[in-house]
């Protein structure tokens, strides 16, 4: 029966991999959710296995690296220490991050909307009757 857990959870892994490896060059979702449905797994395998929630924060450009694992995580904040106005906000540079995740999704959406006037009508996108 440990055997059995242990080559599934080895396809598992090799799933994830090759999800990872798709999505940095295709230009996919590289989130733990996102390489996770790619992989069909559960986000929890991803977050169970360091060096793999590890590669995904390599590769994602907008999350926040934290603490490695060989690293102690630093103590929690506190609630004034989150915001100027102790109000339990994220913190200003959350908004930063935020603003630019926002600002690369907005240019993705306007090159794909040229993208898609730009090209021929086909069945795809003639309208629905």
């Amino acid at each position: 029966m440990t055997k059995g857990r242990q080559a599934d959870s080895a396809r598992r892994r090799e799933r994830v991999l090759a999800a990872l490896e798709r999505a940095a060059a295709e230009g996919g979702e590289i989130t733990v959710a996102g390489i996770a449905r790619a992989a069909c797994v559960d986000r929890t395998f991803i977050y169970r296995h360091p060096d793999l929630l590890a590669l995904v924060r390599d590769l994602d450009p907008y999350l926040d690296p934290g603490p490695s694992p060989a690293m102690p995580a630093a103590p929690a904040p506190t609630v004034a220490g989150s915001c100027a106005c102790a109000c339990g906000c994220p913190a200003p540079h959350e908004f930063e991050r935020l603003a630019a995740q926002v600002a690369g999704l907005q240019r993705q959406l306007i090159a794909l909307r040229m993208t898609l006037e730009s090209a021929e009508p086909g069945p795809a996108m003639l309208p629905h009757a």
